[in-house]
């Protein structure tokens, strides 16, 4: 009778769900299941030979592909873009490591430019050349809209930075989309063999226009996106980029090569110690690369522009061609990079290991014929008086030379600088 108190007690307790309290310290028995290995995450390679030669001024992460263009920032995370058979490719990437978050499919043959992105808190907005269609995208790389243009569109169409108006050309001319009504009107009247909106700056005050009235006279004009007058234009503009209120523009000035930058109302050269080197504007950096390429290397050169300072460089040993170059809106720079294997990579700059010794200034402000900077000017007619003592001449200097024209003759005042 005892035993079977016993039993029915036992079965009682565990009716209840009592539970045997074991102590912390106890080891588990070999029974137990074995903790589960962590799996790394993200495409960082860590201790890589890259990194290790740049004294962890490189990162490296690994690409599943060779197909890749470019790359944005997207707040805290990451955007890279491809080219597949299948279309263009966005994919999300979050944190140090570059953890995959999502991938979006844009569709056969739709691969938007960094530049033709518009980027806001929202998410993404560009422009479907396929569909003729401005898409917007969420944060987490979900479309959320399209608008549709007119089929008789031309080229590609330019998002405003606010999302609220869509700028687009046709043979008639360039028109203008209210988004939230849907409403377009003719922005500026002109026929033209071709035309197409590449870009704007200025948050949008400025549109950058090409133009082709006859086939092979292309033309770039610049203008005002509220009433449709060109303010300027010339084949100059062919190679200027925008972002928001910044612009860059790289040309060529009677032999002398000019890099300038800034605003709408603050214009500014970089004269650059690396004369033969390629510029690239990191317009979230505010901050300009010269990229000098070699046969088996590169070495890039990293330029402050809110100070002047030639900030840091390194040199790259096996990369024999940079495709993008992208900044994190601090001192670091994306770099899309293509091996002497013929394999693309992927690094991350952080220009804080590769400082470089130098406390020169390499800004100036943009001088013209009209606003010329009279210290230098000043500097120039002393050195020139100086030579004109010396071997018994006179020297006269840009206005001083065109007010002595002889009367059969007339002298053209030019005005180019480089400090």
């Amino acid at each position: 009778m005892v035993r079977c108190l016993g039993v029915f007690l036992v079965l009682a307790l565990l009716l209840c769900g009592c539970t045997l309290n074991i102590p912390d310290n106890m080891m588990p028995s070999e029974s137990a299941s074995p903790p589960q290995e962590t799996v790394p995450v993200g495409i960082y390679l860590p201790n890589s030979e890259m990194e290790e030669q740049t004294d962890g001024a490189i990162r490296v992460f690994g690409l599943k592909s060779s197909d890749y263009y470019g790359c944005i920032t997207l707040g805290k995370d990451l955007v890279l873009m491809q080219n597949t058979e299948d279309g263009g490719i966005l994919t999300l990437y979050h944190g140090e490591k570059l953890e995959p978050i999502r991938t979006l499919n844009l569709g056969e043959d739709v691969l938007p430019t960094e530049e033709q992105m518009q980027i806001t808190e929202q998410g993404i907005g560009y422009f479907d050349q396929k569909n003729k269609a401005v898409v917007f995208v969420n944060t987490d790389l979900i479309e959320t809209g399209r608008v549709y243009l007119p089929a008789e569109l031309t080229g590609n169409a330019w998002l405003s930075p606010d999302w609220k108006t869509v700028f687009y050309c046709t043979a008639q001319g360039i028109h203008a989309m209210d988004l939230q009504t849907g409403i377009s009107r003719l922005l500026r009247e002109q026929s033209a063999f071709y035309q197409e909106i590449t870009g704007g700056f200025g948050n949008g005050e400025v549109l950058r226009c090409i133009v082709e009235i006859t086939e092979g006279t292309k033309n770039i004009q610049l203008i005002d996106a509220a009433t449709g007058m060109v303010l300027q234009e010339g084949t100059r503009f062919e190679h200027l980029a925008t972002h928001d209120t910044y612009y860059f523009l790289p040309y060529v000035d009677r032999g002398v090569r000019t890099l300038r930058f800034g605003t709408v109302e603050d214009h500014q050269i970089l004269w650059p110690v690396e004369e033969t080197a390629e510029p690239e504007m990191l317009f979230s950096n505010q901050a300009i690369a010269m990229v000098q390429q070699e046969e088996t290397a590169v070495t890039l050169v990293y330029y402050d522009l809110q100070t002047g300072a030639r900030y840091a460089a390194i040199t790259l040993e096996g990369i024999t061609e940079v495709l993008s170059l992208q900044g994190d809106g601090a001192n670091g720079v994306w770099l899309l990079v293509r091996d002497d294997t013929d394999a693309q990579r992927f690094f991350y700059w952080d220009c804080s290991k590769s400082l470089v010794e130098d406390p020169a200034a390499y800004t100036a402000p943009r001088y013209t014929q009209d606003n010329p900077d009279a210290d230098s000017l000043a500097l120039v007619k002393k050195k020139a008086q100086e030579l004109g003592k010396k071997f018994g001449i006179e020297i006269l200097i840009w206005k001083d030379a065109a007010s002595t024209a002889p009367a059969n003759q007339f002298f053209t005042e030019e005005y180019v600088t480089q400090l």
